[in-house]
């Protein structure tokens, strides 16, 4: 088997290599370099780099503000179920609560 040579991932024969123009391989190079310093700048975002999270990109998501929300819409479930079961109570307890919530 022939010696191969990897570039940016991808085998390539020595004897093609060797064939191909010198001004083709700079070319080639060049572009592998700038495709890698492309990849390691598009892998950072501000939970691993100095970034501000307003500089993650479009439909980047960032843990702090998930938190509110759950916390938001717990107390929504919860105000909710307590105004069913008011609801559903008697009138004179329903007097009975208001006069303790407001010391009427």
């Amino acid at each position: 088997m022939s010696e191969e040579i990897d570039l940016g991932g991808i085998k390539v024969p020595a004897a093609d290599w060797e064939a191909t123009p010198e001004s083709i391989k700079l070319v080639l190079m060049g572009l592998l370099q700038r495709i890698e310093a492309l990849e390691e700048k598009l892998s950072k975002n501000s939970r691993n780099s100095s970034l501000p999270p307003s500089k993650d990109g479009f439909g980047a998501k960032s843990k702090n503000k998930d938190k509110p929300k759950r916390k938001a819409l717990k107390m929504f479930k919860v105000r909710q179920k307590e105004v069913f079961l008011f609801k559903n109570l008697p009138s004179s307890s329903k007097i009975a609560m208001l006069n303790n919530v407001f010391r009427l």
